[in-house]
């Protein structure tokens, strides 16, 4: 396929055994920025056609002999390489035969000698404009017809040009109307700015693309498409745009679903960062308590001791002193009252002291398997660790 810009200066075979007349025409056509190569025999004329892409051959009839220009024309056509290169043949020979045989052969065009300039100019002209055409069509048709994606091609001014089979079954409305539809008219309108900068840009002569854009008709199963806008030349001029549109509604799905597990993970986070705070105050409470009643125990151990001396001192001065005062027994009465009130408080010690220290008690073992697991869910599945519960009927234990 020829390069774009082969086309500004295109190169041209010429197969004249006649010196004279291969060098006039030379010059005229270098002169109008034709490159020119020229061969006088059949044989270097296969040889040159191999080393070159020439994009026209000038094909004489009559060469060494008679019949020469048309054995050459059927060998180039038939050629597998050479046969897209259009043929011009040249010859002094005028009749209706002639010309059919070489048309029939694969020539595009005949011209009888003598001719002018100007006409051999106006048919080369003609020639490669019709192969510029066909070279167009042909890439980009086969684009329409082979791509799994949608593709669109459009004029300069946005409206749609040529659509492929799958834009025609998924964008349902450009069977709708006989009117032409302008891109912007498929897209929606959040991409109206981001379209008519790419515009610009393909204008330009450079491509263009945009991510997860999304159609009009919300009926179509694809929810958004990557777009790829590209300018479509002939010769050094854009005559249209192409658009590809290939579906992303998988990767959309991707990030929305991950999107999903994001912050349903840090819902499960948050609500464990909850129960842990919880349970850290628990303990924290817990550990209070404990340190509390074993504070209560000690003070009360260290109370009844001497709580237990001073009632035997008691016992033993009543035993003592005999027949003591009635004022003295008043007193000995008010200090024993005051032993079994201070008795009662160290009761009531010793029994906090018990409340607050650990109790056992039963507990499930399955109940606290399954909360452990679920307190390292995370960093088993970060570690990629599978864990399968097969867990027998709840046995409870002392804890």
């Amino acid at each position: 396929m020829p390069h774009k810009d082969e086309y500004k200066n295109p190169r041209i075979l010429l197969v004249e055994d006649n010196k004279d007349e291969a060098f006039i025409l030379i010059y005229y056509l270098k002169n109008h920025g034709y490159i020119v190569d020229w061969c006088d025999s059949p044989q270097n004329a296969v040889k040159t056609a191999y080393r070159q892409n020439y994009q026209l051959i000038l094909l004489d009839i009559m060469l060494k002999n008679e019949n020469d220009g048309f054995v050459l024309c059927q060998r180039f056509k038939t050629d597998p390489v050479l046969e897209e290169i259009p043929i011009i043949m040249l010859t002094a020979r005028s009749s209706r035969k002639d010309r059919i045989i070489g048309l029939r052969l694969g020539a595009d065009d005949y011209v009888t000698k003598p001719y002018s300039r100007e006409e051999i100019l106006a048919r080369i002209e003609a020639v490669l404009r019709r192969k510029r055409n066909y070279d167009f069509h042909h890439k980009y048709q086969e684009l329409l017809e082979s791509s799994d994606d949608i593709v669109l091609f459009f004029y300069k001014q946005g409206q749609i040009e040529e659509v492929n089979r799958n834009a025609e079954i998924l964008i349902p409305e450009l069977n709708r109307t006989k009117n032409p539809i302008h891109l912007k008219d498929i897209f929606q309108e959040i991409h109206a700015n981001s379209l008519s900068t790419m515009f610009e840009r393909v204008l330009d002569g450079r491509e263009a693309s945009g991510r997860s854009w999304k159609l009009r008709n919300p009926n179509i199963p694809m929810k958004s498409f990557d777009v790829k806008f590209i300018p479509l030349h002939q010769g050094s001029h854009i005559i249209s745009i192409g658009c590809i549109l290939r579906d992303s509604s998988a990767r959309e799905n991707i990030v929305q679903t991950l999107e999903k597990r994001s912050k349903e993970l840090k819902e499960k986070v948050e609500h464990t960062s909850e129960k842990l705070q919880g349970v850290q105050q628990k303990l924290a409470i817990s550990e209070k308590m404990a340190a509390t009643g074993q504070l209560a125990a000690e003070v009360a151990h260290e109370l009844r001791n001497p709580l237990n001396t001073i009632n035997l001192s008691v016992y033993l001065l009543q035993k003592t002193i005999k027949s003591p005062a009635h004022k003295i027994n008043d007193y000995f009465e008010i200090i024993k009252e005051e032993i079994k009130r201070a008795q009662k408080t160290i009761d009531r010690l010793l029994e906090f002291s018990k409340k607050s220290s650990q109790e056992r008690k039963f507990a499930s073992i399955n109940k606290i398997i399954k909360q452990t697991l679920f307190i390292v869910q995370e960093d088993l599945t970060i570690s990629n660790i599978n864990v399968f519960q097969n867990l027998s009927s709840d046995r409870k234990s002392v804890v």
